[in-house]
């Protein structure tokens, strides 16, 4: 049996740099995340510095950085080739919040694939509104009103 004293330190280190996943802070009552629609980690998160035992991970949709215990940290694997962190890190800002309405669009209405949205979030303040694209979107009520008034 391994002692916790024999172990590797080197074992949590993270590089400056890297990309990391962070477990939820659940409640009392609730373990996990705030909705059992959302993974159990959120991020991916960018390593910015580490202080001893602590982290500044930096969000990299919303560019704001928080610090978390190295025991919160998982590594985040990836091929830099298929996946890109930041793409991946979207999907917990949809997941965890509610689209209020679509704003605004650019792209072509008759190739999907091609428009971006201008995103209100419920109860968030315009200075968090996020473009993102319509294969992140296709399936809130936000979007599928705004398209509806496109084409009235």
């Amino acid at each position: 049996m391994d002692h916790i004293g024999t172990a590797d330190p080197r074992r949590t280190e993270f590089a400056i740099g890297s990309y990391v996943l962070v477990d939820y802070h659940g409640t009392a009552f609730r373990k996990g995340p705030p909705s059992k629609f959302q993974t159990y980690l959120r991020g991916p998160m960018k390593v910015l510095s580490r202080n001893v035992n602590t982290y500044t991970l930096e969000n990299l949709v919303s560019h704001k950085s928080e610090q978390v215990h190295v025991t919160d940290i998982r590594p985040f694997h990836y091929d830099s080739n298929l996946v890109d962190p930041k793409e991946v890190a979207r999907k917990d800002i949809i997941s965890e919040h509610v689209v209020e309405r679509i704003l605004e669009h650019v792209g072509d209405v008759n190739k999907r694939s091609t428009l971006d949205f201008k995103v209100r979030w419920e109860g968030a303040p315009e200075s968090e509104d996020l473009w993102l694209a319509y294969k992140e979107l296709r399936d809130t009520d936000a979007l599928h009103k705004y398209l509806l008034e496109l084409t009235d």
